[in-house]
């Protein structure tokens, strides 16, 4: 008997011989018959394949969309971190200018009133 065999990958079923088409019986090139990869019928193979690569460009287009949202978080805080580190950066240059820059008392002298 030939039934109809789908690879994954391939665009067309191809027609092979078997004993017995139920699983586990083997076809003729000794792979196991599942309901999944052999068919009565040429037009239930490529109906099985059109279904199948459907689902394929389905569960990637979510994994794409998934990925892009995931993206978009780690780029926000990339920006935030960058900020906060431009500012960090900032601030500390400024409070170590106030804090080793030397500074006179009223009368000229040195600001601890030493001499």
């Amino acid at each position: 008997m030939i039934v109809y065999k789908r690879k994954h990958g391939e665009t067309q079923p191809v027609g092979i011989e078997c004993e017995a088409f139920s699983h586990p019986n083997r076809d003729a090139d000794g792979e196991t018959i599942c309901y999944n990869t052999h068919f009565a019928t040429i037009d239930e193979s490529f109906e099985n394949m059109i279904t199948d690569y459907e689902a394929g460009i389905s569960l990637g287009t979510r994994e794409v969309i998934r990925l892009r949202a995931q993206l978009a978080v780690a780029e926000k805080t990339i920006v935030d971190e960058q900020i906060l580190l431009c500012e960090t950066r900032r601030n500390y240059e400024d409070w170590k200018q106030a804090n080793t820059a030397p500074s006179l008392a009223p009368d000229g002298g040195h600001p601890d009133g030493k001499e």
